[in-house]
């Protein structure tokens, strides 16, 4: 037996509407963001059109894919929630090492390093360090 669920009315108006909005106001770039080992994570960045004062980042980290991947596509939403976007913030969307798009071999649950000491002594903190020190350059450019 199988049980259908109907998208309410205006739904997929809705969806286009947020698209828009994204397209209208939002840069989409991806970059490849160097780590310091030299593996490259592919981060998509979607800043205000609007570049008359600065704004705050925020990142998301995922092993489930940043799709969209293509230039020319959006996502439905960024940020936490539909209220964000409106808000004006840098969002920054990122594979993780070894998923999707990103370099290097992917370990759920890698175990942080007690001490890393050199280039390659990485976990999820030095790869988030990289992500947001190179981020932070990326979107005042």
């Amino acid at each position: 037996m199988r049980t259908f669920v109907r998208e309410p009315a205006g739904a997929a108006q809705d969806q286009a509407k947020k698209k828009s909005f994204i397209a209208d106001n939002y840069t989409w770039r991806g970059h490849k963001i160097p780590m310091r080992d030299g593996k490259h994570l592919y981060t998509i960045v979607y800043s205000p059109k609007d570049q008359t004062q600065t704004y705050p980042i925020l990142m998301t980290r995922t092993p489930y894919g940043v799709h969209p991947y293509e230039e020319d596509k959006h996502r439905a939403t960024i940020g936490p929630n539909k209220n964000f976007a409106p808000e004006g913030y840098i969002f920054v969307y990122q594979d993780v090492r070894g998923r999707y798009m990103s370099e290097g071999i992917y370990e759920n649950m890698r175990p942080q390093l007690q001490k890393p000491g050199g280039p390659d002594d990485i976990d999820e903190s030095t790869d988030t360090f990289d992500s947001i020190d190179c981020s932070s350059r990326i979107s005042e450019q």
